[in-house]
């Protein structure tokens, strides 16, 4: 039974933030909206009745208003299994919804239950506050999960009590009304979302957060004993333990859903090589959930990444980076599960991250796997119209083609600057030809758009 008690606090401190345009968000590990419910949601209690949550217009309409189990008054709730790492410390709840007209309660309740171990966990009940809102407008609350923190805490149900520290492994996330309440709640919620707003890791696939997600998996030749040792705080991979070049496979965890901008973020992963390495590739996945798989567009795609083993060495850890964005990818398919694709765009919804090796390559892969992240991108270069890390002739021929890229006098004064280097460098004599040609064309662009 999903039964939460809450203590009320004198002081609930958040903020509230009246929306009237997209902000810039950091890291979101975690979010909770229509989608995510309709694709592995539950319900419980007063929650649990044909009328009480609607999420046919995409966000999350809750209408508790009447005791339909006849006991602790109108109170129950809904939620979704999510896994996601984070910081308890450095990590918000950014919660955007709209108060209806009608509704009457004053607060409801965010539940996180944080996993500890193999069933052992606790669930920590935040207190947001209703009465200080407007109805009918659209609204963000930011509160910190440390000050004010939870207003309770116990054991998660059906679980051992945990170590009582909000040290998340997120395993699932909830909205509950009241205990005990009598006022009607009317709201709707467009999303739940878990941020830091200064991180610039989204999310990290590593033997931690590997060993606490609940739902893990190995497929192909990573199900057989000795190709997958996840024990230590490197993944080691010997794709063919038993010498016989058996057939490609994976690992991986699925069960997330982390919305973010693609653009703004790249793939880095650490390795290095293990000496009985002979293949030339292995491949990252990324899967994409755009719906409720009710038809083409509305599935799931896996965005597959190639990683040739040659960035890497058997002596030291290299990390080797991969920029987001559509059509960085190597090939995406139809996720395994789903009838329909979805769009084909990597406009995440994050639902799982895999490291498999390559079918198409004969070799095996022994690698040492220290992290497989995805993190924000670093300011780049002015005049880097390409997003190489570096400012160079090709820089030029982008700016040339669609000079509404940038400025060429960025280019012009980060010409050859080392990657990321703020400071210009005196371009070697090959380069003063495109120098001319790029001062020549700058009063040409000014008589192109003012025609």
């Amino acid at each position: 039974m999903f039964k939460s008690y809450a203590k009320k606090t004198s002081v609930i401190v958040a903020f509230i933030f009246i929306l009237t345009s997209a902000r810039v968000e950091g890291a979101v590990f975690a979010n909770f909206d229509a989608a995510q419910f309709d694709a592995n949601g539950f319900a419980f209690a007063d929650f649990d009745d044909f009328f009480a949550v609607d999420t046919s217009g995409g966000s999350i309409s809750i209408d508790i208003n009447s005791d339909i189990d006849g006991q602790n008054g109108l109170f129950g709730g809904m939620g979704s299994d999510i896994v996601a790492d984070f910081t308890a410390a450095t990590t918000q709840l950014e919660i955007t919804l709209t108060v209806d007209p009608l509704n009457v309660a004053s607060n409801f309740r965010i539940v996180l239950v944080d996993n500890d171990g193999v069933d052992t966990g606790e669930e920590y009940q935040f207190y947001i506050d209703l009465a200080s809102l407007t109805p009918g407008q659209p609204t963000l609350i930011t509160q910190s999960l440390i000050n004010p923190g939870p207003v309770y805490r116990q054991a998660a149900n059906g679980q051992t009590d945990g170590d009582m520290v909000q040290n998340y492994g997120l395993r699932q996330m909830q909205i509950q009304s009241e205990f005990g309440g009598t006022n009607r709640l009317k709201i709707d919620v467009e999303s739940i979302k878990l941020v830091d707003p200064d991180d610039p890791l989204l999310i990290e696939f590593n033997t931690t957060t590997y060993e606490a997600q609940t739902q893990t998996f190995t497929f192909g030749t990573f199900s057989e004993a000795g190709v997958l040792d996840a024990s230590g705080s490197t993944f080691l991979i010997n794709a063919d333990p038993a010498g016989t070049g058996g057939p490609s496979g994976g690992f991986g965890f699925n069960g997330l859903n982390v919305d973010f901008d693609a653009t703004q973020y790249q793939i880095e992963i650490e390795a290095k090589l293990l000496p009985n390495n002979t293949a030339d590739q292995f491949n990252l996945v990324l899967g994409d959930n755009d719906g409720d798989d009710s038809g083409p567009g509305l599935g799931s795609d896996d965005y597959n990444f190639f990683v040739d083993t040659s960035n890497f060495n058997t002596s030291d850890f290299s990390t080797f980076t991969i920029p987001l964005g559509t059509g960085s990818e190597t090939d995406f398919v139809t996720t395994f599960g789903f009838t329909n694709g979805g769009d084909g765009l990597q406009n995440f919804g994050l639902s799982q991250m895999q490291i498999q090796s390559s079918g198409d390559d004969p070799g095996v892969l022994g690698i040492e796997v220290l992290r497989f992240s995805i993190v924000e991108r670093p300011d780049g270069i002015a005049g880097d119209f390409d997003d190489d890390g570096d400012v160079d002739g090709n820089d030029f021929l982008v700016w040339q083609r669609n000079p509404a890229v940038g400025n060429l006098s960025d280019w012009q004064a980060n010409y050859g600057a080392p990657p990321l280097a703020a400071s210009a460098s005196v371009p070697e004599p090959a380069t003063w030809m495109l120098l001319l040609c790029a001062a020549g064309a700058l009063p040409i662009r000014r008589i192109t758009e003012r025609s």
